[in-house]
């Protein structure tokens, strides 16, 4: 990995880590608000993303793919909905889901880590996928039934790591060039 370049930019990238480390507290210190707020912003986010993919479907519904298109996008935008109208009902299973993302991002994290050694710092990302790896670990196996909860204090608790590992990194980063 190349550390040069974040040395010459460790300035914008510890603003990045401590941005990360503000939004992780706050989701945090009110994590029943922050799961309910993640869930509806994915519902809002599936709801435009299928509206626009239907708009686009019909208009070539004449290809052979249009009409598992439309399906796809009906789809989305009734996720989209129930997402929004209820995120307390849809909270075990978005703990699910984000439980995955969770052990995927974790496990990218330590094989970027594995990759970044032995520049200075790379410990830091271990660690931050590391986290990770356990957070969706929790998630899937332990805390679904918990809900917004779950999702907001988790995703808080990652952002901070995630956030830590970023000033750690750019820290180390500007010390080497020194």
């Amino acid at each position: 990995m190349n550390t040069e370049i974040l040395a010459l930019r460790w300035g914008s990238v510890i603003a990045v880590g401590v941005a990360m480390i503000l939004v992780g507290v706050l989701s945090v210190a009110f994590a029943d608000a922050a799961g309910q707020a993640l869930i509806t912003f994915l519902g809002w986010l599936l709801l435009v993303g299928g509206g626009v993919q239907l708009a686009g479907a019909l208009r070539v519904r004449a290809w052979r793919g249009g009409s598992m298109t439309v399906t796809v996008a009906l789809l989305r935008i009734a996720t989209g909905i129930l997402f929004i109208a209820a995120p307390r009902a849809w909270a075990s299973a978005i703990v699910l889901l984000v439980g995955a993302y969770f052990l995927v991002d974790g496990a990218f994290r330590v094989l970027l880590a594995l990759q970044a050694r032995p520049a200075r710092g790379w410990g830091y990302i271990l660690a931050g996928g590391c986290v990770a790896l356990l957070l969706g670990l929790l998630m899937v196996a332990k805390l679904s039934g918990e809900g917004a909860f779950v999702v907001g204090m988790l995703f808080g608790i990652h952002l901070l790591f995630d956030g830590w590992a970023t000033v750690m990194l750019a820290a180390a980063s500007r010390a080497a060039m020194r």
